[in-house]
Parts: C-alpha cells; structure tokens; sequence
C-alpha cells in the first residue's frame, strides 16, 4: 500500500506522473478505480500521448492511499481532513 500527501493540485499532478499513475486511452486500456475524486475535465496530460490522468482529488490537502495492479492502474482512494471529524 502506497500512501503520500498532496498539498496543491501540482503537487498530485507531478506525482502521476513521476510514478506512472495514469489511466491509458486505449482499447481495452485500464482505468484507476479511485474514491472520493473527481473526473478531471478535461484529463490531464500523464507521460505520453495515450496516457492521461482522468482522476483528481475533491480538494486540498489530502492523502492518497493506492495500490497498483498488474497492469501499473492505480486503486486506492482519496482522503480528506474532514474525514477525522
């Protein structure tokens, strides 16, 4: 299990794609399952022409725990500091 701390959107957006965290557009490509986020609109640009980043948090700060699966798709969910209270 993976866990790291994103303060600012570039922060998550760097870290995608430092560590391969992408969602590929291709057929039959793989797509993270991630709770608590948000569909970003439009994808962010991942490491090549046919990856993007589909996924993003709800807001700032927060945590990002995940997993990876056979085939590099992250799976995992956001959490939030209102999730404590």
């Amino acid at each position: 299990m993976n866990k790291v701390k994103f303060e600012t959107k570039q922060d998550y957006i760097n870290y995608c794609i430092e560590n391969d965290i992408v969602s590929y557009r291709i057929p039959y490509g793989g797509r993270p399952s991630i709770d608590n986020a948000k569909t970003c609109n439009p994808p962010m640009p991942g490491l090549g022409k046919n990856t993007y980043i589909e996924e993003e948090p709800l807001s700032y700060p927060c945590i990002f725990v995940y997993t990876l699966d056979n085939e590099g798709d992250a799976n995992g969910a956001f959490i939030y500091p209102n999730d404590f209270n």
